[in-house]
């Protein structure tokens, strides 16, 4: 039977949190202060005693891994499975370092991630007519102070333009659901975001009168990594600092890795009505 250090304990709080993370993101955490040689042993180790399982590679030959099914028994996840596939492999690993930024500025305490929403969305779908409405399901919401008022956001991770029906299609169920106040996209460059801000509009031309405005904004990813608090949000009014729209806590320590993928209260006020017409 494998012995569980306080490292390993650690790496299992950090795959619980944020469900899939990077070796690279891995090692600059948790095993930074060790030769190379001895992580990569240390989880092939874990990954044998299936307290972890890998998936991958990804474009750069790198893996991510996940809670394996011993891992998930000592984390109580029960009901709550993972399921991830490399289709979606660098979609998911880029999530991962989103989240762990918005921690960093102390708005990703209450992030309630996609998984959970989905679980939370079949729950209510009691009947025939209900599982056949479509829902939307972002990355995550997460809450944000805005001046005096808690506001909710929907994280989309967007590294691949999608035509414009589905663009369509998915704006009309975010303009029907309550509880969202902001579609904040993460993109990889700038034209990208530039061209969801025209679809946005577009959409609006299309159907006029018939849906209420909510925020639409981008945020590039590199500069969001390398900097969150600094970072600039896109929108059809301008650019401004992260730091100057939302209210964010005092910079201090990292605090201990926990899971808060379960906050009823979050799931309530952003999911109030997530059926599409």
């Amino acid at each position: 039977m494998i012995r569980i250090s306080i490292r390993d304990k650690r790496l299992f709080d950090l795959l619980t949190r944020y469900e899939i993370v990077g070796s690279k993101q891995i090692r600059k955490l948790l095993f930074n202060d060790i030769p190379e040689t001895n992580f990569f042993r240390r989880m092939r180790e874990l990954e044998k005693a299936k307290m972890i399982r890998r998936i991958g590679p990804m474009t750069d030959h790198s893996y991510a891994w996940l809670l394996g099914p011993k891992g998930k028994e000592r984390m109580g996840f029960g009901e709550r499975d993972l399921f991830k596939t490399r289709l979606t492999l660098e979609h998911d690993v880029t999530l991962t370092q989103v989240r762990m930024a918005l921690d960093a500025i102390g708005v990703g305490k209450k992030f309630v991630a996609e998984s959970e929403l989905r679980m939370r969305a079949r729950s209510q779908q009691t009947g025939y007519l209900d599982k056949k409405k479509q829902i939307v399901v972002p990355d995550g919401l997460f809450p944000v102070l805005i001046k005096e008022r808690a506001e909710v956001f929907a994280l989309e991770v967007e590294l691949n333009f999608k035509n414009r029906l589905r663009y369509q299609e998915l704006f009309k169920r975010y303009l029907k659901t309550d509880g969202v106040y902001a579609i904040w996209y993460v993109v990889p460059i700038k034209s990208m975001g530039d061209r969801l801000l025209q679809e946005w509009e577009a959409f609006f031309r299309k159907f006029p009168g018939q849906y209420r405005r909510k925020i639409l904004c981008y945020t590039e990813l590199d500069s969001f990594l390398a900097d969150p608090r600094n970072a600039l949000i896109h929108d059809q009014q301008g650019e401004v600092k992260i730091c100057d729209w939302w209210r964010l806590p005092a910079v201090t320590a990292p605090e201990k890795i926990t899971d808060h993928t379960g906050d009823q209260s979050v799931i309530d006020e952003a999911n109030k009505k997530t059926e599409a017409a």
